[in-house]
Order: C-alpha cells, then sequence, then structure tokens
C-alpha cells in the first residue's frame, strides 16, 4: 500500500496563477486565530466569498464574541443549498436557546443524515491500506487468556505513572470480565436464556513490558453476585463501578434482561456497597447494558434495545452524576445507530466515542468504530480496520490517552480460547509526503492546503488513530532565495528576493509528544507561461472492468482538451491497459474501449480531432512478479508460508514440486507473490503520448 500512496501522492503540486488575493490572506489570518484582521479582509470582498469563506467569517466573529454578526451571516448561509448540518446547528446555538427558530433548525438538522466517507466505495485506497496493508501496530494477548472467554478490560486509574510507563513503572492494574467463579459457585443460568453471555469481574495487575500476570482477583462478593456480572465502567471521581448485571426477574420471554448498576467502590476495595442500585428502571422486555462515562461533560453512554431505536441494539447518552441519571435517555442518532447492532461503547474524550457493530463496515462480525464528535450529537464515523478489526467480533475497545495504551477483545483466530483480550501501544508513525507549490510575482500564501494537508491524508489514510495525536509542522531547512514563515499548523507565506528567482527549497519535520517524521522536502517553482506537460498529461485510471471516464478524472481530461485548444497542431495518442485480470482476448478489447472512450470524449471538445489517435495494449506490459527465495526453517510449514503470503498450499506446490511430500530444513524454496489490488488499479490506466508539439 506504501508504493501505491507513494505513487498517488508524492510531490503534490498546488498552482497559484496570478496575484496572491486578499482572501488568500483572510484564510491564513483565520487559520491562525487572527480574527481582527481575517474579518476585515473578508469583508472587503463579501461578494466574491465562496460558502467556507462566509463561514470562516462568521466563526471569526464568534471567535472575537461578535455573535450578532456571526448570526446574521449563519442566516444567510442556512439559505444557501450549500449548506448542511453544521451550519444549521450552529446557527441554533447563535439563537435564544428556546426560541422558535432555533427549534425549527435544530429539527431540520435532526432530519438530515450527515455525510459519512464509506471506504468500501469503489476502488479505495483508504479502504485496501486500512485493512489490507495497516500500519505495524501489533497486538499483544494477555497473558491470563485461558480456553474460556475473558473481555472488556478497562485500566484503574492511578494505579501506574502516565509519565514513565514504558521505563522502570510499567505496571498496570485493570477491571476484566471472566468466566472465573468463586469456590463452590455452580453455573449460572442454565435454564434461562441470555441474549448476551456475560460473567464475573476480576482486577489483575500486569507487567504491559514483559507481558506477565503479577495478580489477578475476582472482585469481593457484592459486586460479583450470585447474578451474572459483565462491561464496567470506574468513575474515579465518584468512586463508584457502573456494572453490567441481569436482574434476579425474567422477562415475558423467559429471558433475563440487563441492566447497568451503581456500586461504591473505590480502587483499593474499600467502601464497598454490596447491595448495587440499578439507575434505569426497565419498563419492558429490554436491556441496557456497557456503560462508559466521559467526566469533563458529565455524559453516560451505554447499548440498550429500548423501543424507539434504529433497530437491534444502539448507543444512548443520559446525563449522570453523584444523585444518578438525570432526564430522559436520549439515543445518539442516525449517525451512529443503525438498524444492527451498536455496542460496547468507550467515552475517550468528550469529542471521541469507540464502539463495535456488526453493519457492513469492516471484516467481520463486530468491528471497532471509531466516533468523532462534528457539532452537539452528531458524529462522523470510521472503521478502524486492521489489525484492529478481524473476520470475527472484535469489540471493548480501550484507549488510554496518557499512556496511549489500549487493550480490545477478540474471538479471532490464533486466540487462545473464546474472547481474549489484547493490548497495544498506538503511537502511530508519524510521516509526510513531499510538496511542490508554483508560486508567481506576488507572495505566495497557503492556509488550509498548507504543507500539512497531504501528510495528515497520508497518515489517516493507513490509521484512523492519527487523529488523536497532536502534531506540529517544525522547520528543518528554510530556503535560500526568498523569505518563509512556517507556521506550526503547516501554513506559510513565501516572498522571493527577485524576479530572476525560479526555484526555491525548504523542508521541516513534523512532531508529536512520542516522536518526529523523517526530513519532508517542498519545492518552489516560479509559475511559467507555457505548459507543465507532465502535471496536464499525467495518467487517468479506470474502475475495475469498466470502460467509462472514472467522473474524478474528468478535471484531468479537461485539463488536456485546454492543452489541444491552445496548440491547435499538437498531436496526441491515447495508449491504454489493463490488470491481469481476464483473458489475453478480452482485455485486448477492454483496452481498445478504454482509449476510444477518451478519444471520443476530446473530439467532441476540440476542433482537427483527427489528430488524436488510440491503441489499446491489454495486459501486455505487465511483468509477473519474480518469487521470493526462502530457505527452510524448523518452525516452517507450508501451512504459515500459505498464511503469510496470503497464498495456497497447492500454489506453493505447483512452484515447489519437491516439498509436495516433505518439507525440508535448509532447502531453497521458491514463494510466489500475488499482484495486489494496488497492483492491478496502477496496471488500469490511460497514458498520453505527444507525438507532435508544434506551437
Amino acid at each position: 500500500m506504501r508504493k501505491l500512496l507513494t505513487l498517488t501522492f508524492f510531490l503534490h503540486v498546488f498552482f497559484t496563477k496570478g496575484q496572491t488575493s486578499s482572501l488568500d490572506w483572510a484564510d491564513y489570518y483565520y487559520m491562525n486565530g487572527n480574527y481582527a484582521k481575517a474579518i476585515k479582509l473578508y469583508s472587503q470582498s463579501l461578494n466574491k466569498l465562496d460558502i467556507d469563506q462566509e463561514r470562516n467569517l462568521a466563526y471569526s466573529y464568534m471567535g472575537i464574541n461578535l455573535n450578532s454578526e456571526a448570526q446574521s451571516i449563519f442566516r444567510d448561509i442556512t439559505n444557501d443549498n450549500q449548506s448542511g448540518i453544521v451550519d444549521y446547528l450552529t446557527f441554533a446555538q447563535l439563537l435564544p436557546e428556546d426560541s422558535k427558530l432555533a427549534k425549527e433548525y435544530r429539527e431540520k438538522a435532526k432530519r438530515l443524515y450527515l455525510h459519512q466517507t464509506d471506504p468500501l466505495e469503489g476502488d479505495s485506497i483508504i479502504y485496501k491500506s486500512r485493512f489490507y496493508n495497516s500500519n505495524s501496530l501489533k497486538l499483544k494477548p494477555f497473558p491470563n487468556n485461558t480456553n474460556e472467554d475473558e473481555f472488556s478490560a478497562i485500566m484503574i486509574p492511578k494505579d501506574f505513572d502516565a509519565t514513565d510507563h514504558f521505563g522502570d513503572k510499567n505496571q498496570i492494574k485493570f477491571y476484566y470480565v471472566n468466566s472465573k467463579k468463586f469456590d463452590g459457585e455452580s453455573k449460572k443460568l442454565k435454564r434461562i436464556k441470555s441474549n448476551s453471555t456475560i460473567y464475573n469481574i476480576s482486577d489483575a495487575k500486569m507487567d504491559t513490558v514483559l507481558n506477565k500476570i503479577i495478580t489477578d482477583t475476582l472482585l469481593p462478593k457484592g459486586i460479583n453476585t450470585h447474578l451474572q456480572e459483565g462491561p464496567v465502567c470506574f468513575i474515579e471521581q465518584m468512586n463508584k463501578l457502573l456494572i453490567t448485571r441481569n436482574i434476579s426477574s425474567i422477562d415475558s420471554d423467559k429471558k433475563y434482561q440487563l441492566n447497568i448498576y451503581q456500586v461504591n467502590y473505590n480502587s483499593s476495595g474499600s467502601n464497598i456497597d454490596s447491595k448495587g442500585k440499578p439507575i434505569f428502571e426497565l419498563k419492558s422486555n429490554y436491556s441496557n447494558m456497557h456503560p462508559t462515562y466521559d467526566s469533563s461533560t458529565g455524559w453516560l453512554y451505554f447499548s440498550s434495545d429500548m423501543p424507539g431505536g434504529y433497530g437491534g441494539m444502539d448507543l444512548y447518552r443520559v446525563q449522570y452524576n453523584e444523585d444518578g441519571v438525570l432526564g430522559e435517555p436520549e439515543n445518539m442518532g442516525n449517525d451512529i445507530n443503525t438498524s444492527f447492532d451498536e455496542v460496547f461503547p468507550y467515552s475517550y474524550s468528550e469529542d471521541v466515542l469507540f464502539f463495535s457493530s456488526n453493519r457492513k463496515l469492516g471484516l467481520g462480525k463486530l468491528d471497532p468504530v471509531i466516533a468523532t464528535r462534528v457539532i452537539d450529537n452528531r458524529w462522523s464515523i470510521e472503521a478502524l480496520g486492521t489489525p484492529f478489526s478481524s473476520e470475527a467480533d472484535d469489540f471493548g475497545f480501550y484507549l488510554d490517552s496518557k499512556t496511549k495504551l489500549g487493550f480490545i477483545s477478540s474471538n479471532r483466530d490464533g486466540g487462545k480460547g473464546k474472547d481474549d483480550n489484547y493490548h497495544f501501544v498506538s503511537k502511530p508513525k508519524v510521516k509526510g509526503l513531499d510538496d511542490k507549490y508554483i508560486f508567481g510575482s506576488d507572495t505566495l500564501v497557503k492556509s488550509f492546503n498548507g504543507v500539512l494537508k497531504n501528510d495528515e491524508i497520508l497518515m489517516l489514510a493507513e490509521d484512523p488513530l492519527n487523529s488523536l495525536v497532536s502534531r506540529e509542522v517544525v522547520m528543518y531547512q528554510t530556503t535560500d532565495a526568498g523569505t518563509l514563515n512556517l507556521e506550526k499548523n503547516g501554513s506559510f507565506w513565501y516572498i522571493p528576493n527577485n524576479p530572476q528567482v525560479k526555484k526555491d527549497s525548504f523542508s521541516y519535520y513534523l512532531e508529536t509528544s512520542y516522536s518526529k517524521s523523517k526530513t519532508i522536502n517542498v519545492y518552489l517553482e516560479r509559475e511559467e507561461l507555457g505548459l507543465d506537460l507532465n502535471h496536464i498529461f499525467r495518467p487517468i485510471y479506470f474502475e475495475f472492468d469498466s470502460a467509462d471516464i472514472w467522473t474524478k478524472y474528468k478535471d484531468r481530461i479537461d485539463e488536456i482538451i485546454n492543452a489541444l485548444k491552445l496548440y491547435p497542431n499538437m498531436t496526441l495518442k491515447v495508449k491504454a491497459y489493463t490488470d491481469n485480470r481476464g483473458t489475453d482476448e478480452y482485455n485486448l478489447e477492454l483496452s481498445e474501449r478504454r482509449a476510444a472512450s477518451i478519444v471520443e470524449y476530446i473530439k467532441l471538445m476540440v476542433e482537427n480531432n483527427e489528430r488524436l489517435s488510440s491503441q489499446g495494449y491489454g495486459e501486455s506490459t505487465i511483468i509477473d512478479k519474480k518469487p521470493i527465495e526462502h530457505i527452510v526453517k524448523s518452525w516452517d510449514t507450508k501451512e504459515k508460508f500459505a498464511r503469510d503470503y496470503g497464498i495456497t498450499v497447492s500454489e506453493l506446490e505447483n512452484l515447489n514440486p519437491k516439498i509436495k511430500y516433505k518439507l525440508t530444513v535448509g532447502e531453497t524454496i521458491r514463494i510466489p507473490i500475488k499482484f495486489t489490488e494496488e497492483d492491478h488499479q496502477l496496471e488500469r490506466r490511460v497514458e498520453f503520448e505527444i507525438i507532435n508539439f508544434n506551437y
């Protein structure tokens, strides 16, 4: 995947034509928090603002507490057909809370779906990067996993040193759910149905570096009862444990219902309230479970199949404090909930919530999801991808914001039993991409498309947990032939020393609290009056088994059309290719259709169209990948080779007939390497060859 991303994003070019406008400076000042200057410049060009700049102007007024001016601008924005949920809710926030108009716009926003990027769409690079060739983060199984169930581990606060966790102080304590029982305790609920398998709760201490359990003890009776106990949430400020537990009576369907109970408890094990009290009254046949609490906002999140939801288990939130639940639970809405199950929420912060869902968003059954709050109770969601997603159930995601130590539960292949706990350290790799900018005779000013933009696209494509990492741009080497001002957020301005400066460059690195990237280069080139042929005549790509022009590449073809109009004597050959799936004959015919579709589109737009020709080459230019040679080790098996390289045992044996009956240690075998989806995408292309270029 890294290869394709490099080819796709490397040396990204940002063009600036003519003079830098005052709106470029307005965007720059807004991005860097100089709201007064941004307001002045935006206000000078009100009739030229696009809707994003109108929003920036309104937010600038909000930044200096001039909300009445911001309200006026958002009133106009909400009448624009490009406005959406965030605009409606921001406008409502600026109005008196109980006003009719505020209620109207909150309801209007509630009826709309927040656009969510679907990583499963089409030939998504993000999907392939995230699910099939993702980051190097490894999951380590808990050493106390057994052939029974262990799941939903959460860390116990104040039992570790967040600042030196991976030095000498690498021991943590955690709660988790398991199937252990007290001496003499019989099997629970033998004749009663239960929708969720939940057991007893233990606390344990683990050395995360040595991967060794130091202590592992069931919580005392009173917390663990004769009923079933399940996932817990510990609220440190209140010294309360919130526990998923089945109620003592059964419903009309002869099933035990689950509810959330509160128990007075501190991490030292004292002040136990052995009775435990339910925080909700169950009013019919449904369950509440999986509590998680955000101490900064007072929101308690949980999962429930109470009536009025979207189907299956939904996520809800309710205000909660020392006195208990305040008000009625609020469904988290259609951004998060579906007709499938949404369960095991974990509140990382007031703006980030993790949960698992069995909707089609990942690889398997229950898949972990990150939800990021956009505004109010509206959230954008993304699947976490590998290694957190597998083809089995993956749930109980937990991540400590200080140590970046995380847990997840799964019944994936390779585990010790049924549900197992795994731990990991989330410190995503910090990396970036070289950029190229074109400058003119005036100052080059870049804000939202500054140097950090493509770096973040790359890192988020590989690992959405990068969104939790704060990073800064740090200058490594400044420009030689001009004056540069580079901000920590990647925005910058550059002034060449004189009109004779044609090229310049600078470099920077990205820095986080735990790491920094390699040096990243930025190349600056003066705008040429002629054409940048390498940029204009770059390849375009096709979807699998299609000769239709991919909509997202139409702008590239239009650039070629403009070049042909500008140079009427230019002659061009369109050359099309396919990947190696399908017969030679079919792929040749498909490539010819691809080339023809491009030529026919261009011919409609230009005069003297006989200067266009086309040819299809099918898969004729593809070179098969050479097998890897490997010396057999004592621990190698044919099944291990097949699993590690994504091949079948028969494919391995076909290339190495002598290993069909025996794999001999020390002998050299050849391992076939398959083409990836990324390789196939690069082959499904059209290239442009300029045959003649007479002015």
